[in-house]
C-alpha cells in the first residue's frame, strides 16, 4: 500500500508540470502572435513607403511641367465663354 502523503506530494508535483508547461505554450503562442504582429506592420511600412514614394514622383512631375501648360483655360475662362455664347 502506498502512503497517502506519497500520492499527494506526486498531485501536487503533476500540477506544477502542468501549470509550467501551461505558461511555456502560453509563452510560445505569444511569440508567434507577435512575430506575426511584426510581419504584419512590416508589410504596411512597406506600403506607406511605396504611396510615399510615388506621391514625391508625382509631385516631382507636376512640378516640373507647371510651366508648361499656361496656355490651357482656366475654369473660370470656360464657364465665361459658356455664358456669352449662350446669350447669344
Amino acid at each position: 500500500m502506498i502512503p497517502i502523503e506519497n500520492n499527494s506530494w506526486d498531485y501536487v508535483q503533476r500540477l506544477i508540470e502542468r501549470e509550467i508547461n501551461s505558461a511555456f505554450k502560453l509563452k510560445e503562442t505569444m511569440e508567434e502572435k507577435l512575430r506575426e504582429d511584426v510581419k504584419t506592420l512590416e508589410k504596411r511600412v512597406e506600403t506607406l513607403e511605396k504611396k510615399h514614394q510615388d506621391l514625391i514622383d508625382n509631385i516631382r512631375i507636376f512640378m516640373a511641367n507647371e510651366g508648361k501648360y499656361d496656355y490651357l483655360f482656366s475654369l473660370d475662362e470656360i464657364v465665361e465663354e459658356a455664358e456669352k455664347e449662350d446669350h447669344a
